[in-house]
C-alpha cells in the first residue's frame, strides 16, 4: 500500500510504504532505506506497545457498548415480566 502526499510549492515527496522487502524511496535526491514491515516493529517495540494499546481500547470500547445494549435489553425484559405478574 503506497500513499504519496506531493507538496507543489517546496518540491518535496513523501512517501508511506509497506513492504516485504527493503526500498529504496528516493525524497528530495536521498536515498532512504524503509525496513520491511517485520524488522521494523520488532526495532521499535514501543510504537508496537502503542498499536496494542490502541487495539485494547477500541475493542474494550465495543464490548462496554455491547454490554450497555444487553443490559439495557435484560432489564426491559425484567420489567415487562414483573408488570406481567402484577396484573395476573
Amino acid at each position: 500500500m503506497s500513499r504519496i502526499r506531493k507538496h507543489y510549492a517546496d518540491i518535496t515527496t513523501q512517501t508511506v510504504l509497506v513492504a516485504s522487502e527493503p526500498v529504496l524511496v528516493p525524497v528530495n535526491d536521498i536515498d532512504i532505506t524503509v525496513l520491511d514491515f517485520e524488522t521494523y516493529h520488532s526495532l521499535s517495540w514501543p510504537s508496537v506497545a502503542i498499536c496494542f494499546l490502541q487495539w485494547n481500547a477500541i475493542l474494550l470500547g465495543a464490548l462496554i457498548i455491547w454490554a450497555q445494549r444487553r443490559i439495557r435489553y435484560l432489564v426491559f425484559l425484567f420489567r415487562f415480566r414483573s408488570m406481567a405478574d402484577d396484573r395476573s
